[in-house]
């Protein structure tokens, strides 16, 4: 089903110098508002007061297009908290009323372009993922399925500094979910357990793959040999394991050659080293199919990392900010910019539980996600899915395992794509 527009809105004007080029409509809007946080909360209403009559029928869910330049702590070793929260309603008299409540953190909102999306009545987002959704007053006002008529931006003070350009606002339109997984460590279960499963669900993956995976080594190091520490780099079985699965058809993605917070660096020639060095490796071994992708360790990014990036042929970055990907008819959101689930997470992953209630929430809000682990333990296992490693680089084969076959009956029953590997979900491929 095509989007059907609910409005642009006006004016852009890049004369402040604050963004270093013109940021022009994602969506092919005529305008767009710029708005310039100056001191503490800020609030604007976007539907007009005593609009009279509701916009049309919300029967899907609401997405904003936002481009946020200059996002506060978005530098180098920076932390943004800014927050970006969108009430929405259905009074007509240019009042609040009860309304639908959903608030943006900084675990979501990215610097370049967003693609917030509110549904109302859907699976909520687990806790920590940075979108929480809730009905004020709790009263049918919320409930914007009957007509949306009142839309209200908020923004704390943690957004000062940054200049917002409101693209435009969409309603009743579907994006087909995808799920994007991938393997960040490379013991023997992951030729024993992990391929295994995928092959015989037709799937391939991805493995992000560090030079040295510690995060002890550095650029001098690996340069020149002196307290180079061999017993961190990739071992040859750990190489035959990814040659195996390159194989078997997975990508091979840039992991940096140390796998130390590329967000906490403030030379872009060591961050170019990092790439460098891990092109090296990959290439040298004929892993050619997915070297424009990159996974960032620790899921640290941040603007110098990802312009460096860039201009090193890096084309989409998978970071820790972002859970639930938008794939909309103008491509994905922000290719750079492409948080993902760390499915050992202590507190969101482990459990086949709280894995499908990750899976679902991404499904019902219509967003893609990307999902990783590192290494399948069976030690210990209940056998039942609901045991935790206590180690959040190790889950349990169990849980594993049945949340791959959830997986798969979802993709069944046509309500998810499980992409080919990295690759799949950046060029579409079926």
């Amino acid at each position: 089903m095509g989007p059907s527009q609910l409005g642009s809105i006006t004016d852009i004007d890049n004369a402040t110098g604050l963004v270093t080029r013109r940021i022009g409509s994602r969506t092919g809007a005529p305008t767009m508002l710029k708005a310039v946080p100056l001191s503490g909360q800020t609030i604007f209403t976007l539907a007009p007061a005593n609009i009279g009559t509701p916009y049309p029928l919300c029967t899907g869910p609401v997405g904003l297009w936002v481009y946020i330049a200059s996002l506060p702590g978005h530098g180098a070793a920076g932390t943004p908290t800014a927050t970006l929260t969108l009430a929405l309603g259905t009074r007509t008299n240019g009042t609040a009323g009860n309304y639908f409540n959903v608030s943006f953190n900084a675990n979501v909102l990215r610097e370049g372009w967003n693609f917030l999306i509110c549904k109302h009545d859907a699976a909520p987002f687990p806790s920590g993922f940075g979108v929480i959704e809730s009905e004020i007053a709790d009263g049918a006002d919320a409930n914007i399925e009957n007509g949306l008529s009142f839309i209200q931006v908020i923004m704390n003070a943690a957004m000062v500094g940054a200049t917002l350009y409101f693209d435009s606002m969409w309603a009743n339109f579907t994006q087909k979910p995808q799920l994007v997984l991938g393997c960040d460590g490379f013991a023997a279960d992951l030729t024993a357990t992990a391929l295994p499963i995928f092959q015989s669900y037709g799937w391939v993956g991805y493995c992000a793959a560090a030079l040295s995976g510690a995060g002890t080594e550095t650029e001098t190091t690996m340069q020149t040999g002196a307290g180079k520490d061999f017993a961190t780099y990739q071992s040859a079985a750990s190489v035959a394991r990814i040659q195996a699965c390159y194989d078997a058809g997975w990508d091979v993605i840039d992991h940096s050659a140390t796998h130390r917070r590329l967000g906490d660096m403030t030379d872009k020639a060591v961050i170019a080293f990092e790439r460098h060095r891990s092109q090296q490796w990959r290439l040298g071994n004929g892993w050619v199919r997915g070297s424009e992708f990159y996974a960032a360790p620790q899921g640290s990014t941040s603007r110098v990392a990802e312009g460096v990036l860039r201009q090193l042929g890096v084309v989409s970055q998978r970071n820790g900010r972002g859970f639930g990907t938008s794939v909309t008819p103008h491509g994905i959101d922000n290719p750079h910019q492409v948080g993902s689930f760390d499915m050992g997470s202590l507190t969101v992953g482990q459990t086949f539980a709280n894995l499908k209630a990750a899976l679902d929430a991404c499904v019902a809000h219509g967003v893609s996600a990307h999902m990783f682990w590192h290494f399948i333990q069976t030690a210990g296992d209940p056998g039942d899915g609901t045991g935790s490693t206590g180690d959040a680089l190790y889950i349990y084969a169990s849980s594993f395992r049945l949340f791959m076959a959830y997986a798969r009956s979802l993709e069944q029953g046509g309500a998810l794509t499980v992409c080919k590997g990295y690759s799949g979900f950046y060029y579409g491929m079926p």
